[in-house]
């Protein structure tokens, strides 16, 4: 991940207050930087294994033992043709009043592997992701932004709680 993907990350948490709050990162394998250390309770997901991955999963299906309360998926979205059926299972996984962090490559970011961050390889999967898209993957919850800057979108949402 890029910083200014990890300050995105940082300062969402911070504005959220979600430090302290369990976290399940989705693409958490190590390629270029990680967001565990904003957090104090962790857990990393990826379709492959590698550094930071705690389970070999797809965001799409994986369920946890328990609901996160916060869930993180940094540079994700352009890599995989699942992004809106992650987004469908985190709303499903995720705890009422949970937060769902999202920073992916905005239409003006040129294309880059998911295995590192180089050139794409062939046949590899790849597609910037517009706000009206990830506005729409997004719908099942409260969106409390969506910010497209530079080459960068990013976004949090919220899972209503129970009792709103």
């Amino acid at each position: 991940m890029h910083p200014a993907a990890y300050d995105y990350v940082h300062a969402s948490v911070q504005r959220y207050k979600l430090r302290y709050l369990p976290m399940l990162e989705i693409g958490s394998r190590l390629i270029n930087g990680t967001i565990r250390d904003l957090f104090t309770t962790t857990y990393g997901i990826d379709i492959l294994p590698g550094a930071y991955v705690d389970t070999v999963a797809c965001g799409s299906t994986y369920t946890p033992p328990t609901p996160p309360e916060v869930i993180v998926c940094c540079e994700v979205f352009e890599h995989t043709p699942l992004a809106e059926a992650i987004c469908h299972n985190v709303f499903r996984i995720l705890k009422p009043g949970g937060y769902f962090i999202v920073t992916a490559a905005g239409l003006a970011r040129a294309p880059h592997s998911a295995f590192n961050g180089g050139g794409l390889r062939e046949n590899e999967f790849y597609r910037n992701v517009s706000a009206t898209d990830l506005a729409s993957w997004l719908s099942e919850f409260h969106i409390l932004e969506i910010e497209v800057r530079g080459e960068d979108i990013r976004a949090v949402a919220r899972k209503e709680p129970l009792d709103a």
